[in-house]
C-alpha cells in the first residue's frame, strides 16, 4: 500500500502546482458563462477565479492513471482522464442494468476506454514495465489462464474506476467543508504543515497525526456516502412487517444507518468537523458504513484515505484559497442524491464552489 499512495502522491506533487491551474479558470468562465454574467463581461472576472471541483477531478484522476499505468495510458488516450470522469459521472447505469437505449452517456466514453485498455494490455513487454506491480501482476495472471481480449480490457477497467469512484468527490467536500469554516481550515492547515520537511510531504505522518483532519474526513463519509449493499435472500425472513422471500435480493442503503438519531445525536443532519473527535469510537461503529462490510469490505479504504488527505496537503501547502466573491454570493452545493450512487456522491450537476486561489509564498 505504502508503494502505491507514493505512486499517487508523486504525480501530485509533479503536476499541482500554479503552472498547471488554467483548465480550473477555464472550467470556471465556461460555468460562469453559463450561470452569472453575459458571454461579454467574462473577462470581468479576477484570474485566479477557479472551479474547485474540476481541479479535484482533474488532479486525482490524472494521478491515479499515471501511478497504475505509467504513462503508457496517457500516450495511448491523451484524453482518459475526461473519458474516464463521464465515465464515473453515468457508471450507475451499467451496474443498475439500466436500458442499453437510454445508456448512451456511459456507452460512449466505455469503448474509447475499453479501445484504449486493450492496446495497453497488448503492448510489449518492455511498455509495460512502467506499469505498477498490481497491474503487472493483473496481467500477467491474465495471459497464464490466457482470457479473452474483452474481458482483460474489463478487468482493467474495473480496476481504474474502483480506484478513481470515491477520491475526488471525497476530497471536493473535505474542501468544500473547510473554505465554509475558517477556523477549522486554519487548524488543518497546521496539522497539514507539519507533515512537510524540505518540500517532502511524509505521508506517514499525514496519515497519524492530522486528528481533525481526519475527524473531518470521516464527516465527509457519513453524510456523503449514497452507497448500499446487495444481499440475496437465503430463506424466508421477516423483519418487521416485511416478508422477505428467498431468492429475491435486498438493496440496504448505509446512508439510512448514518442519519440514526439514536448513534448520532438531534444534530445528525448537521456537519460537524468535531464529531469523530470528540466521540473516536463513532470511528468503529457498527451504524458507520462508508465501506461497506463483510466480504464487501472495501481493501482500499486506507489507500483512499492517504489520497484524500495527501490531496488536500499539497493544496492547503502550495496555495493560498479562500471563497471567491461572486455575483449573488455562493451558497454550499448541494448534495446530489438524486442520481444512483456506489460510493461518496458528489454536488448536484452545475453546482461547485468556486475558489479564489493565489499561490502560495
Amino acid at each position: 500500500m505504502d508503494t502505491l499512495s507514493q505512486a499517487f502522491i508523486q504525480p501530485l506533487l509533479t503536476n499541482l502546482d500554479w503552472d498547471h491551474m488554467d483548465f480550473g479558470r477555464n472550467v470556471f468562465l465556461r460555468s460562469a458563462t453559463q450561470k452569472f454574467k453575459p458571454r461579454d463581461e467574462i473577462s470581468q472576472f479576477p484570474s485566479h477565479h477557479a472551479s474547485l471541483y474540476s481541479i479535484c477531478q482533474f488532479f486525482i484522476v490524472e494521478a491515479t492513471a499515471r501511478s497504475l499505468f505509467g504513462n503508457l495510458l496517457h500516450d495511448i488516450e491523451p484524453d482518459i482522464v475526461n473519458l474516464m470522469l463521464r465515465f464515473n459521472e453515468h457508471v450507475w447505469m451499467i451496474v443498475f442494468n439500466y436500458p442499453s437505449f437510454f445508456a448512451g452517456p456511459v456507452a460512449e466514453p466505455r469503448q474509447k476506454i475499453m479501445v484504449a485498455l486493450k492496446k495497453l494490455v497488448q503492448a510489449p513487454e518492455e511498455d509495460r514495465s512502467q506499469l505498477c506491480w498490481a497491474i503487472r501482476n493483473i496481467t500477467a495472471a491474465m495471459d497464464i489462464v490466457d482470457i479473452d481480449m474483452e474481458s482483460r480490457a474489463s478487468m482493467m477497467l474495473m480496476s481504474f474506476w474502483a480506484a478513481i469512484s470515491n477520491e475526488y468527490n471525497a476530497s471536493f467536500w473535505v474542501l468544500a467543508y473547510l473554505l465554509h469554516d475558517i477556523s477549522v481550515l486554519e487548524k488543518v492547515k497546521q496539522e497539514t504543515e507539519a507533515a512537510w520537511f524540505d518540500e517532502s510531504l511524509d505521508l506517514k505522518y499525514l496519515s497519524a497525526n492530522c486528528p481533525l483532519l481526519d475527524s473531518t474526513f470521516h464527516e465527509v463519509l457519513r453524510v456523503k456516502n449514497g452507497a448500499g449493499a446487495l444481499r440475496v435472500v437465503t430463506k424466508d425472513t421477516i423483519i418487521g412487517q416485511k416478508h422477505l422471500k428467498a431468492g429475491n435480493s435486498v438493496m440496504i442503503p448505509f446512508r439510512q444507518l448514518h442519519v440514526n438519531k439514536n448513534v448520532w445525536g438531534p444534530k445528525v443532519a448537521e456537519f460537524d468537523s468535531y464529531r469523530f473527535l470528540s466521540k473516536k469510537s463513532l470511528a468503529r461503529h457498527p451504524s458507520f458504513r462508508p465501506f461497506g462490510g463483510g466480504l464487501t469490505y472495501c481493501p482500499g479504504r486506507m489507500l483512499a484515505r492517504e489520497q484524500v488527505f495527501g490531496f488536500v496537503a499539497i493544496l492547503l501547502h502550495r496555495f493560498k484559497i479562500k471563497l471567491a466573491q461572486m455575483p449573488g454570493g455562493q451558497s454550499f452545493p448541494r448534495f446530489n442524491d438524486l442520481t444512483p450512487s456506489l460510493g461518496i456522491s458528489g454536488p448536484i450537476k452545475g453546482m461547485d464552489v468556486i475558489i479564489s486561489i493565489e499561490k502560495a509564498n
